[in-house]
């Protein structure tokens, strides 16, 4: 399966954080990757690899806030990651 710096970096964090891979798809230029740890899910795509402009969409499913967000750039998604969903995290 294709990945990008983006799945990448999702994947990383999804595994250090007791998530699970469980699905995958490719809809070109999609990237379209989810992981499941209990209740909670992460469901993610990525729009493109330039990690300053490609868009992604995030959302967290069974967590205490869970939201969907759609962002841009590398920056920002470590941001989204680091400041909103890691502080749900056990």
């Amino acid at each position: 399966m294709n990945e990008n710096n983006y799945t990448q970096l999702v994947t990383a964090f999804a595994e250090a954080n007791g998530f699970t891979f469980y699905q995958g798809a490719q809809a070109s230029p999609a990237l379209i990757r989810n992981w499941v740890n209990g209740t909670r899910k992460i469901h993610f795509v990525s729009y493109g690899n330039d990690s300053q402009t490609a868009s992604w969409y995030f959302i967290n499913e069974g967590f205490e806030h869970p939201v969907s967000h759609l962002g841009t750039g590398i920056d920002e998604l470590t941001d989204w990651l680091d400041n909103v969903i890691a502080p749900q995290l056990p």
